[in-house]
């Protein structure tokens, strides 16, 4: 019996050896990806990101998380429903959110778009249609139904420029007040 063990035991081995050998010597061939190229003029896509935007001295000026992001050719930024915030000149964060954001290198310039709401504290935020962020004079621009609330005043413009900690901010266009100072 045992030579008849160590003979089935030997045949079965050989057909293992011989199933890895077959099996492994080439490897299955990986499923082709997806045809699927970025929509438009996007030259560059990516899927839930986060941005960092600095000043020359490489401070962080603003960063923002996005659900996707293009780039285009000539290197602009196209951010879909951004939240973040961006960062003033004394380092304090106030809290973006907006529909779009958009980045052109070349001007510096960080600009949202759609429902744009600014948070610089609990009671002093911002809602409007857009805005523009310009970290190197730490300028806020917002326009387009503006909404304020600070200090228990209300406050609606067509425009307001401003830094982002929403402290003293110039209203022009169609200006209304109400409420009283706190």
């Amino acid at each position: 019996m045992t030579g008849a063990r160590s003979r089935r035991w030997r045949v079965q081995a050989g057909a293992a050896v011989a199933v890895l050998v077959l099996g492994c010597g080439k490897p299955a061939p990986l499923p082709a990806p997806a045809a699927r190229t970025p929509p438009g003029d996007a030259w560059l896509e990516v899927h839930r990101p986060r941005l960092v935007g600095t000043d020359d001295r490489g401070r962080v000026r603003w960063e923002l998380r996005a659900d996707s992001v293009k780039v285009d050719r000539g290197q602009r930024v196209t951010a879909e429903r951004p939240r973040g915030y961006l960062v003033s000149e004394g380092g304090r964060r106030v809290q973006v959110h907006a529909g779009r954001a958009l980045y052109d290198r070349a001007i510096r310039r960080l600009e949202l778009q759609g429902g744009v709401r600014v948070e610089a504290s609990a009671g002093r935020w911002l809602v409007a249609q857009a805005a523009t962020y310009e970290a190197a004079g730490d300028l806020l621009v917002a326009r387009g139904g503006v909404q304020l609330q600070a200090d228990g005043w209300e406050a609606s413009a067509d425009r307001l420029e401003s830094r982002p900690t929403l402290r003293r901010v110039r209203l022009a266009g169609n200006v209304h007040v109400r409420g009283q100072p706190r």
